[in-house]
Parts: C-alpha cells; sequence; structure tokens
C-alpha cells in the first residue's frame, strides 16, 4: 500500500544513465548486498564517501553532519531487479529544515557476454522520492525540473559507486583481499 501511495503521488521522480560494465556478477551481487564494505574499500583506494553502517540484518543506513539519517533494506530481489525501500530525514542544503522522506530506488540490472566471452553487467536506477511535508514539496515545484535532474545525478553516483568498484575488483583481483579486509 506505501509502494503504490508512493508510486501514484511521488515528490520527486527519477531515472538514472544506463551503464555497461565489466565485471564479475557474483562480485557485484554482493557489493550491493554489503554496501559498508564497499564504502571501506572506496576509502582504501583513496576516495571520500558518506559513512554505511549496518543497522540490523540487511538493514543500513547513513548520517552526514548536517543532521540527515536515512536507513534503507532491500524489499525485493528478483532476477534482474532489486528494491531498496529508505527513509529517514533529510537535509537537502543549508536553508532547508530537515525533511522526513520515504523513497524506492529499484535497480534494474542483467548480465551478458560479448562476442569473444568477456561478462558484463548492465544496469540503471530509479527513484521514487515521497515526502509529506509542504516546505520540501513547494521547493521541489520551485525548482521546476532542477529537482530531477538533481535526482538524476545522485542516482548516476550510486550506480557508479557499485559499477567502478566491480570494474576495478574485475580487473585487480589480486587486491580483493586489501580493500575487504575487516578493520582492526
Amino acid at each position: 500500500a506505501l509502494a503504490k501511495q508512493m508510486m501514484e503521488r511521488p515528490t520527486v521522480q527519477a531515472r538514472g544513465p544506463a551503464e555497461t560494465f565489466t565485471c564479475t556478477p557474483k562480485q557485484y551481487y554482493w557489493l550491493l548486498d554489503n554496501p559498508d564494505s564497499a564504502v571501506t574499500a572506496w576509502r582504501r583506494l583513496g576516495a571520500k564517501c558518506v559513512s554505511i553502517q549496518k543497522r540490523g540484518p540487511g538493514k543500513f543506513g547513513y548520517t552526514d553532519g548536517s543532521g540527515s539519517d536515512v536507513t534503507w533494506e532491500t524489499i525485493h530481489q528478483g532476477p534482474g531487479v532489486r528494491i531498496w525501500f529508505a527513509e529517514g530525514k533529510v537535509k537537502a542544503s543549508s536553508v532547508l529544515p530537515l525533511v522526513p522522506v520515504k523513497a524506492l530506488v529499484i535497480l534494474r540490472h542483467e548480465e551478458g557476454k560479448t562476442q569473444d566471452g568477456v561478462v558484463y553487467v548492465q544496469h540503471y536506477a530509479e527513484v521514487i522520492i515521497h515526502t509529506d511535508s509542504k516546505a520540501a514539496a513547494g521547493v521541489t515545484k520551485l525548482m521546476g525540473q532542477s529537482a530531477p535532474r538533481l535526482a538524476e545525478q545522485g542516482l548516476g553516483q550510486l550506480q557508479l559507486f557499485f559499477s567502478a568498484l566491480s570494474c576495478y575488483v574485475d580487473r585487480h583481483p589480486e587486491r580483493i583481499e586489501l580493500l575487504f579486509r575487516p578493520a582492526k
């Protein structure tokens, strides 16, 4: 019922770009299930990322210095699709208050092989964001097409977070142990 309501009355809806990348699909799916480990790997590669913490079986969350706090979990996982449900409070900019949000992120993916046998994954994500906050809805209306474009950019970053690391690990399997070993 909640998903239907969100889809019927989204505050923002967007789709990320389709990406195709070589990787071991099993590793890609593992990263989707372990985003906290992906953050550790990215940081060991020198990247700056948001902090993602495990918040229970299959649940993850992030906080930032502005007061945002979002938790998500996989609510559907099937061939070619994974759906995450997220909820929490987000501070989109320094001039806006914290806004309660609910979101569905639908990640579509498929595996394939090139004619010469190279395995690849193609994916894209969609997001449906819903808030009952009148202030946020008003700002979104004022932003016009900027709000969906910002959401598309965010989806592009989310997709790259998983695709680039999957591709890197596929090309450098000797670094897996170093990148994913537990912190001391």
